[in-house]
C-alpha cells in the first residue's frame, strides 16, 4: 500500500512547529522514518502539554497593547447616561443670608431679563394723588327738637316780595290749632323757633387706589432648572438681594427699596360738621278751629298772600340739618411687600 504523508503541529515556546513524517500505510504497517517523532510518542515526564491552536490565533492569556483604543463605533454600556452640559458657574460677590435671594434689578423696568431668568414686576414708592380719598355725602345722625320756644313771621305790603318787616311772635303749640284773628300783609315768610338739642352727622371715606401713583420695578431671578447666572447680569442691571416683608438691609447692600405686588390706599375718617335749624309752615284759616284754609306760608321764601285776614292758625315745625364734610387723609401702602437691597 502507498504510504500517507502526515503533518503534526506542536506548540512550543517559540511558536508552532510543523513536523512532517511518514505515517502508517493504509494497512497500518508502515514504520516511522528515521528521526521522526512517532505520533504516539509520550512527552517527557516534566513537559506540560499545550493545546493546539490555529497559526493566526491570539493566545487566550495574551493582553492587548497598553495604548490600544476601542473601535470608534463601539457602543457604550447599556447603563451609561448621556453627558449633559454642566450649568454655568454662578459666583455672587455677596452671599444671600437665610430668607434672601439674589435678584437682578433693571434700571429700565421694561428691559427683558437675561436668558431664562424669571421676571417679576413690582411697584414701589406709592404716592396718593388728588381723589385717592374722598368723603361720601353726610348722613344725619341726630336732629334737634323744634317743639319749644316761639315762632313768627316777616312781611311787607305792596311792591315786590321782600318780607323786610318783623311780625308778632307766637308760642309753639306743638302743631295745635290756635284761634285768634288778625290781618294779613301782601307777602309773608315764617321765622321758626330756636332748635333745642344737638345736630350731628357722619360721612364715610371712599378710597380710590387708581389715584395712587407708583414707580415700576422689574426684578429678574433664577427659576427652577434655569441655567442663566443672576449674578452676571447684562448692562443696565444691578445685582441685589430680595426678601419678603419689610426688612433691614445688610451693611454690604445699604440701599433699601420697599416694593409690592400693587398699591392700595387707606383713608382716614371724614370730618362732618352739622348745624340744626327750625323752620316750618303757618296755615291761616278763615274759620275758627282751623277750618277753611286761606293761605300757607313757610320759612323758605317770601310768598304772596291773597287773603287779607284770618281767624285761626296752625304752626307745624320742621327741623332741618345742614352738613359740611371735611377731608379724609390718604395713607398709601403696598400689597405683598418685599424688601430689595442694592449696592
Amino acid at each position: 500500500m502507498r504510504p500517507i504523508a502526515r503533518a503534526l503541529f506542536v506548540a512550543t515556546s517559540a511558536g508552532v512547529v510543523a513536523l512532517h513524517g511518514c505515517g502508517l500505510d493504509l494497512t497500518g504497517t508502515g514504520a516511522p522514518e528515521d528521526g521522526a517523532v512517532p505520533i504516539d510518542a509520550a512527552a517527557p515526564p516534566d513537559a506540560t502539554p499545550a493545546a493546539a491552536t490555529p497559526a493566526d490565533a491570539t493566545p487566550a492569556d495574551a493582553a492587548p497593547p497598553l495604548d490600544a483604543a476601542p473601535p470608534l463605533d463601539a457602543a457604550p454600556p447599556l447603563d451609561a447616561a448621556p453627558d449633559a452640559d454642566p450649568p454655568p458657574a454662578c459666583e455672587c460677590a455677596v452671599d444671600a443670608p437665610a430668607g434672601w435671594t439674589h435678584v437682578a434689578i433693571a434700571a429700565d423696568p421694561g428691559a427683558p431679563c437675561a436668558g431664562d431668568l424669571a421676571a417679576t414686576d413690582h411697584v414701589s414708592a406709592p404716592v396718593a394723588e388728588a381723589g385717592a380719598c374722598t368723603c361720601a355725602e353726610c348722613t344725619v345722625t341726630a336732629t334737634p327738637s323744634c317743639n319749644s320756644g316761639t315762632y313768627g313771621s316777616r312781611y311787607n305790603y305792596g311792591g315786590t316780595a321782600s318780607c323786610g318787616s318783623t311780625g308778632a311772635s307766637h308760642t309753639v303749640n306743638d302743631g295745635g290749632c290756635v284761634n285768634d284773628g288778625n290781618t294779613l300783609a301782601d307777602y309773608h315768610r315764617v321765622t321758626g323757633p330756636q332748635p333745642s338739642g344737638p345736630a350731628t352727622c357722619t360721612s364715610a371715606p371712599i378710597s380710590n387706589p387708581a389715584a395712587v401713583r407708583t414707580t415700576a420695578v422689574r426684578a429678574c431671578s433664577t427659576k427652577a432648572g434655569g441655567t442663566t447666572c443672576v449674578c452676571a447680569p447684562t448692562a443696565g442691571f444691578a445685582v441685589c438681594l430680595r426678601a419678603a416683608g419689610d426688612q433691614a438691609c445688610p451693611a454690604s447692600l445699604p440701599n433699601k427699596r420697599l416694593v409690592g405686588a400693587s398699591a392700595t390706599v387707606s383713608c382716614g375718617a371724614c370730618s362732618c360738621t352739622a348745624q340744626g335749624t327750625c323752620g316750618g309752615t303757618i296755615t291761616y284759616y278763615q274759620g275758627a278751629n282751623c277750618n277753611n284754609p286761606v293761605a300757607t306760608i313757610d320759612d323758605l321764601e317770601c310768598k304772596a298772600v291773597a287773603a287779607s285776614s284770618y281767624n285761626s292758625r296752625r304752626f307745624n315745625a320742621i327741623p332741618r340739618v345742614t352738613c359740611s364734610v371735611g377731608a379724609s387723609t390718604p395713607a398709601p401702602a403696598l400689597t405683598e411687600p418685599s424688601t430689595i437691597c442694592c449696592p
